[in-house]
């Protein structure tokens, strides 16, 4: 029998981030996006002195300014985290560790010879974004600065913008601060394997440390089909809803996205109402709802949901790929083509995740109740 017991603590949050972590911004200009991620520098001086209060696991979001990649310029391309404190080293230490990223870095150092002694961070656990994030989508306005805390609304919408490009990466960890808890990592990992090899947990603590909120805050995850969706819920993606007609088939459809988002890691789904995603920032989740007229209790219930993260729109030739993401039509509905389906809609719009509710009028009343659906259009 495996009992286990321990401690929990509980911290509420300010913001849907830890106090403990620091959130900054790089606003750099490298050569090459080879230098991103690795480490921080800079030459040790008072325009700089802001690296000495970067501590460990801290986040940095990396900006990319006018003189770097063209295709990175204006926009965050990933986050780090500090792997410890800023250290001082000479300027021959310096070019000895980047030489080992770029051996013609000396080249883009020659600016910088005049000084003896330099700020390095290293950092690790890079993630790059699969689409970056342009600054106008945060509302950021760079300074003429290197380095920079990140206010928190602007992290707030970077995290929100990216999350959909995170597939399997939000763990328990992820969910819990969502809701405002932060738990020691090694007290997730032991309360999921408990339940997972054993079926059940004992936790132990004073009053208040945290052990009913844990129980019930895992319990939520379990009324969808992965954490991820839990969290992007929470985070406040904007929802809105579309209802098929008569003859449509939306648990079906929702069937053959998902395959094929399997399949491809993208599905494309056709949309009539280009006015409300016009106005709706991305990413933003979109309810699929059936509508048959003899049936109540179909109107009633969302079959399933996309995370869209891509429009495009008009009547214009599109890509092969997104045609080849239809693929699902031809087989949700028999003698419909790719070609028909694009015919039939005016704008149209890519999905990396899909989820099912399921025909269940009482499983959409439990996500009615835990207020996870908010305010769908």
């Amino acid at each position: 029998m495996l009992e286990a017991a321990f401690y929990l603590s509980k911290y509420q949050q300010k913001s849907k981030y830890e106090k403990t972590q620091n959130y900054w911004i790089e606003i750099g200009g490298p050569p090459s996006k080879d230098y991103i991620g690795k480490f921080l520098w800079a030459p040790k001086a008072p325009q700089w002195e802001l690296l000495e209060e970067i501590q460990k696991d801290d986040v940095v979001y990396h900006y990319v300014t006018s003189k770097g990649p063209m295709e990175y310029r204006g926009k965050f391309v990933g986050k780090s985290k500090a792997k410890g404190q800023a250290k001082e080293i000479d300027k021959d230490e310096l070019a000895r560790i980047m030489k080992e990223i770029d051996e013609n870095w000396e080249e883009f150092f020659k600016d910088w010879r005049n000084y003896d002694t330099f700020y390095l961070v290293e950092l690790y656990d890079y993630n790059e974004f699969k689409q970056p994030v342009p600054k106008d989508k945060v509302g950021f306005n760079p300074p003429h600065k290197y380095f920079i805390r990140a206010k928190p609304e602007i992290a707030d919408k970077i995290e929100r913008l990216t999350l959909t490009q995170r597939h399997v990466d939000i763990t328990l960890n992820d969910f819990f601060k969502s809701r405002g808890y932060l738990f020691p990592s090694e007290v997730v990992s032991q309360f999921y394997t408990a339940l997972k090899t054993k079926g059940f947990v004992i936790l132990s603590g004073i009053t208040g440390s945290g052990k009913t909120k844990i129980a019930l805050e895992f319990a939520e995850i379990l009324k969808t089909e992965a954490p991820q969706l839990m969290v992007a819920l929470k985070m406040g993606i904007p929802q809105l809803m579309v209802a098929s007609g008569d003859k449509m088939k939306a648990e079906m459809e929702i069937r053959e996205i998902k395959n094929t988002i399997r399949e491809l890691g993208y599905a494309i789904y056709g949309w009539d109402l280009p006015g409300k995603a016009d106005k709706t920032p991305l990413p933003f989740i979109l309810w699929v709802y059936g509508s048959n007229s003899k049936d109540a209790y179909y109107q009633k219930v969302p079959f399933g949901l996309l995370v869209v993260d891509r429009i495009l729109k008009g009547k214009r030739e599109l890509p092969d790929d997104w045609k080849e993401g239809m693929k699902w039509v031809e087989r949700a509905y028999d003698g419909k083509t790719v070609n028909d389906y694009i015919g039939d809609h005016k704008i149209f719009l890519k999905s990396q995740n899909s989820w099912s509710v399921g025909k269940t009028y009482r499983n959409f009343r439990m996500l009615i109740r835990s207020d996870l659906l908010g305010a769908v259009t």
